[in-house]
């Protein structure tokens, strides 16, 4: 029969599939995700993201009336609006990298788009305000507009050479976005140059896992074989460092080599900053790179609690499957039996007129799952005709007798 359902083996080798496919798209995933760059530093064009839902903009005569409203006794609470929106912005940066040095002077457009049908009042802040200055600190975007501020970052001969990690803050009264900054400063005259670069996969990273990254020390040629200081820290985004340690390196003309940092067990979610200063004699050059801790985690802990729901709602349509294949086969193994006892009692008289109409009844439902048994695929065609014979032929048998 054409049209009939597929078989226990069929739903097997779909449930084995089905398996494979999470199991290779786990595996895929998890690969993926360690070759991303940190997420909020560089895989989103928008930075991250910290939205907080609120109400509408009030309209003006709303703005003018709430003063008033302040003055009585319920002065101060504000209703409740009726629906609540969500106005996002994007930004066109994601992670700001500056590189100078001491007495210089860098300046960094940054452009913000309002998409939404409402204007948006932004104000703009930075942890590094010390270092990094806002062209513009407060302003408004109108509906469906796009405006462009500038970030001027100071080095100056003050300044000591290192590399400083922040956040520039942008938020309206719907949402908050935080962009990364690192800015790399250095001595004015440099005897080396350094770079440091961690390897696509442990740009993600958990906690307790080793942060691996590649150094390499040039040295630009006014000197001979000398030993340079290296120091390491790695920072987050408030300026804390997490751990710091250094080495002295015999640095002739280049020197490239490997480190391996064990990231602390406690060290908290987020994204950080491995930086590599280069030192010798009042001579500072600086690198850095970043990476993102337990986003690893986050990511697969939902994408497997999604994964054991599916596999559960599998199982249970299989468990039904198999209980309800095992009843029909029940019924239909004892459906025999019950078939001879009604045709040796039609065959020696012993049905009565009253019991010939519940008799008939009995083997009505009988063919009804004998119909059921042949559809489901638990019994052969070979099968179902000659058992659908003998009903057929056993009730018109019954109904001769009425």
């Amino acid at each position: 029969m054409k049209n009939r359902i597929i078989g226990f083996k069929g739903v097997l080798i779909i449930v084995i599939i089905v398996s494979c496919v999470v199991i290779v798209s786990s595996a895929f995933l998890y690969f993926y995700t360690k070759s991303l760059q940190p997420i909020s530093g560089l895989s989103s064009s928008q930075g991250e993201v910290s939205l907080t839902i609120e109400a509408p903009p009030p309209s003006v005569s709303e703005e003018a009336a709430a003063p008033a409203a302040g003055d009585g006794a319920g002065g101060g609470v504000k209703k409740p609006s009726v629906k609540e929106e969500v106005y996002d912005f994007v930004v066109d940066q994601a992670l700001i990298k500056v590189t100078s040095k001491v007495g210089e002077t860098f300046k960094k457009t940054v452009s913000i788009t309002n998409p939404n049908d409402v204007p948006l009042r932004f104000g703009i802040s930075t942890n590094l305000d010390e270092l990094v200055f806002i062209s513009e600190g407060d302003f408004e975007i109108p509906a469906r507009s796009e405006k462009t501020f500038s970030l001027t970052f100071v080095a100056t001969e003050d300044v000591k050479p290192d590399v400083y990690a922040g956040k520039i803050f942008i938020s309206t009264q719907y949402g908050k976005k935080e962009i990364p900054i690192i800015y790399e400063v250095r001595t004015k005259k440099a005897l080396f140059d350094v770079s440091l670069n961690i390897p696509a996969k442990y740009k993600i990273l958990d906690q307790g896992d080793d942060l691996f990254f590649q150094v390499t020390v040039f040295n630009l040629g006014e000197i001979g074989k000398v030993d340079v200081l290296l120091e390491y820290e790695i920072k987050d985004f408030e300026g804390r460092i997490i751990t710091a340690f250094s080495e002295t390196v015999a640095v002739e003309t280049q020197a490239s080599f490997s480190k391996v940092i064990k990231l602390p067990k406690d060290i908290k979610r987020g994204d950080y900053v491995i930086l590599a200063r280069a030192k010798y004699g009042l001579t500072v050059a600086t690198a850095s790179d970043l990476f993102s801790v337990g986003r690893v985690k986050e990511i697969f802990v939902q994408y497997y609690i999604a994964v054991g729901i599916f596999v559960i709602i599998i199982l249970l349509i299989v468990i039904i499957y198999i209980l309800k294949r095992k009843r029909l086969k029940k019924v239909i193994s004892s459906q025999n039996k019950k078939l001879k006892q009604v045709y040796e009692k039609v065959s020696r008289g012993r049905i009565s007129g009253g019991e010939a109409s519940a008799e008939i009844e009995r083997l009505q439902f009988q063919y009804a799952l004998l119909e059921d048994a042949y559809n489901k695929g638990y019994i052969k065609k070979g099968s179902y005709k000659k058992s659908k014979g003998k009903i057929s032929s056993l009730i018109a048998r019954i109904k001769k007798r009425l």
